[in-house]
């Protein structure tokens, strides 16, 4: 089996061991990048060969939080995959990580064999939320309808697709209006269409759909 490489980024040094010595023990991953910070992190993995495939990022760290070392992770190692871990519950996190284009998000209480089995499943697939945050608001039965196989794609105009695209690259409205040469009330419109035709009712739901569908 080829090995799964991994990056850890955890500022709690206990939990950093811990999952250095929990992970370090499966024959089929291997730790590359273990950092206590973003800052740390990005300064590692530029200076790595063996880039890590799944990174288990904490949200809430010294000086550079999750979501921005994502942000700047995405921009220069678009194939990393990103597991947010966490301690909190709120809803707004969810919909952050949802907005960095989280591959997975899970709690930091989960059991070892539950975290194991989401870096798998990320790796194999690209994405997994634990049966909680599936139950979660921002994971309505709306937004969760996205997730299976629909022919949709064909349903979405050039135009609409190239939105998609632009939304997932986390364009503003302004610069999308710029880029498509339209106004920003038609940028509305067609996010609107999309929407509805995707059957989500956020933003969000956009940027799951195109990954889940191969749009970007």
């Amino acid at each position: 089996m080829k090995k799964i490489t991994i990056g850890i980024v955890e500022d709690h040094e206990l939990l950093r061991d811990g999952l250095v010595l929990l992970l370090g023990e499966v024959n089929h991953f291997e730790i590359s990048v273990i950092a206590k910070n973003g800052n740390e992190f990005l300064d590692e993995i530029n200076l790595k060969e063996n880039i890590p495939e799944v990174i288990l990022m904490d949200i809430f760290l010294p000086g550079m939080d999750g979501f921005e070392c994502t942000a700047l992770l995405r921009d220069k190692y678009p194939q990393c995959r990103v597991i947010f871990l966490t301690s909190f519950e709120e809803d707004y996190l969810i919909e952050r990580a949802y907005e960095h284009r989280a591959n997975g998000f899970i709690s930091k209480s989960i059991d070892a064999n539950v975290l194991i089995k989401a870096i798998e499943e990320v790796n194999d697939s690209g994405f997994y939320f634990n049966e909680f945050y599936q139950k979660e608001k921002l994971l309505s039965v709306q937004f969760a309808q996205q997730l299976s196989p629909r022919d949709l794609k064909t349903k979405l105009t050039a135009r609409e697709l190239e939105l998609i695209k632009l939304i997932y690259q986390e364009k503003s409205e302004t610069e999308i209006s710029r880029i498509m040469g339209i106004s920003i009330h038609t940028v509305r419109s067609h996010r609107k269409n999309v929407m509805e035709k995707i059957g989500v009712n956020r933003t969000v739901g956009i940027v799951k759909y195109a990954i889940q569908n191969n749009l970007v």
